[in-house]
């Protein structure tokens, strides 16, 4: 048995589509940054063919290949103490 997720990599690696993974992005007055595939890029800058276009502080959006990409990091659980009522 295959674990979860695993079929949808495989075809999309069989079909030579290239892998994208968002890892994190910086958000700063002066400059925005993502880190994609283990490499930090900014607008403008290239990874595996596809080109920035924005970076959000969520999301990344690639042009790649005639067609736009979005990139989203997974939500982060943020636990909230219980008040004491």
């Amino acid at each position: 048995m295959r674990p979860p997720g695993r079929a949808a990599v495989s075809t999309a690696m069989a079909s030579g589509a290239a892998q994208f993974v968002l890892s994190s992005t910086l958000i700063a007055r002066e400059r925005r940054s993502a880190v994609i595939n283990g490499r930090s890029v900014g607008v403008g800058d290239h990874v595996n063919g596809a080109r920035v276009i924005e970076i959000q502080p969520s999301q990344v959006r690639l042009q790649h290949q005639g067609r736009q990409l979005t990139l989203s990091l997974l939500p982060v659980a943020v636990k909230k103490p219980v008040s004491a009522e």
